[in-house]
């Protein structure tokens, strides 16, 4: 674990890593940051919100200089709606703790996706709360730079 002074955008405290670059897998699906700034990485299911029920993102990134956080939900098959929902939860639980002045990113890794789920209602309300742009689907790997 690497860790720089620049604690100040994680308020969650020592639960987290901040390093340049990491690579994290599940399911068969994987998501990689290669970063030229340090970043907060905080396991989320299992972790941070170990206690809290029902569905959560599997990781939130927290990128300090580019005001970004990333909601990472890695499926091995496909379940999209489920994997929005996810994400839509997590971000419902934490929002209060998070700096609003940061762009939210939702990052979903799957096997495949098809066609309708873009119809689905996990992603109508995510889209809502992040906007269409804010929202990255990628089939098994996702390198974010």
């Amino acid at each position: 674990m690497t860790k720089t002074s620049d604690t100040t955008c994680n308020p969650f405290g020592e639960k987290d890593e901040i390093q340049k670059k990491t690579k994290v897998e599940e399911n068969g699906s994987s998501f990689q940051i290669n970063s030229k700034e340090f970043f907060h990485l905080i396991k989320i299911d299992k972790g941070l919100l170990k206690n809290e029920v029902g569905s959560k993102a599997d990781y939130l990134v927290l990128l300090c200089k580019r005001k970004e956080t990333l909601f990472i939900e890695l499926k091995g098959r496909q379940n999209f709606d489920k994997a929005c929902m996810q994400i839509y939860m997590t971000h419902a639980i934490l929002k209060a703790q998070l700096d609003p002045k940061f762009k939210n990113i939702a990052i979903i890794v799957q096997k495949e996706f098809n066609k309708n789920d873009l119809l689905s209602t996990g992603y109508k309300k995510l889209v809502k709360e992040f906007g269409t742009k804010n929202i990255i689907k990628k089939n098994n790997q996702i390198v974010y730079q």
